[in-house]
């Protein structure tokens, strides 16, 4: 009956924060990268707008972090270019989105 349990409890965490791999990535993308584009344009809730745009300037961050060379910006012009991106990629999701801006910024 545990294992049923953390099992459950599992399934709805992966659910809750999501988890994905794909081809495009090839790496595993947490939390709000795995959304589409198409919801990012979509949110009208500012506090969930607030912890996508969070995830995407960790995710430039940890790109900066790596070594890559970035130009430097500032958080709202990455948002609005992430705008941009995902209002003409609605089917892409946000780490796609997310790897376009980091290829913007080399």
């Amino acid at each position: 009956m545990k294992r049923l349990v953390a099992l459950v409890i599992s399934f709805v965490l992966c659910e809750v924060v999501g988890t994905k791999t794909t081809a495009q990535t090839k790496y595993t993308v947490y939390g709000s990268g795995t959304i589409s584009c198409g919801k990012w344009t979509a949110t009208t809730s500012r506090t969930l707008r607030n912890l996508d745009v969070a995830w995407v300037l960790g995710f430039v961050s940890g790109a900066g972090y790596t070594g890559i060379d970035l130009k430097h910006t500032d958080n709202d012009a990455m948002e609005k270019w992430v705008d941009v991106y995902c209002a003409s990629h609605p089917l892409d999701d946000l780490a796609l989105a997310a790897a376009q801006l980091v290829k913007a910024l080399r």
